[in-house]
């Protein structure tokens, strides 16, 4: 009888099977709009681990009482969703102000999705905002 078996304990569970993610988009968003600049939904039986980034750039000067956010968002399969990153653009806001909340890390289960998001409240202004999703998927 033969027995087959790993021959060393497993230091990572990244080393089964993995595939490089990278998606991303950019567009400039109108007053009173929201838009998903990129999105990523882990398969059945896989995980993933990814760096998620998002911005935001005051494209044209905003009117007064006008605001904007940019985020990241991870909703969990069971559909509890949550900001884990987010910066807003401050009301009445100049040409080219800027949003970054910087880089964040999330590592997610079967069925979790994380949307790159920008968001503008209603008024004249406009932002070039977008970011991207970068990172491994691996067997669960």
């Amino acid at each position: 009888m033969r027995i087959y078996a790993p021959t060393s304990p497993r230091v990572a569970p990244l080393d089964r099977l993995p595939t490089t993610i990278n998606t991303s988009g950019t567009s400039t968003v109108a007053g009173g709009g929201t838009t998903i600049q990129a999105t990523y939904t882990v398969p059945a039986g896989r995980r993933a681990d990814l760096s998620c980034q998002v911005f935001g750039l005051v494209a044209t000067a905003f009117a007064a009482g006008q605001s904007a956010r940019v985020y990241v968002q991870v909703t969990k399969s069971g559909g509890a969703a949550f900001q884990p990153a987010e910066d807003d653009i401050m009301v009445a806001a100049a040409l080219g102000v800027k949003a970054n909340p910087g880089v964040f890390h999330v590592q997610l289960n079967a069925g979790d999705k994380v949307d790159i998001v920008v968001n503008v409240g209603a008024g004249a202004g406009a932002v070039t905002g977008g970011g991207g999703i970068q990172g491994t998927e691996y067997d669960a």
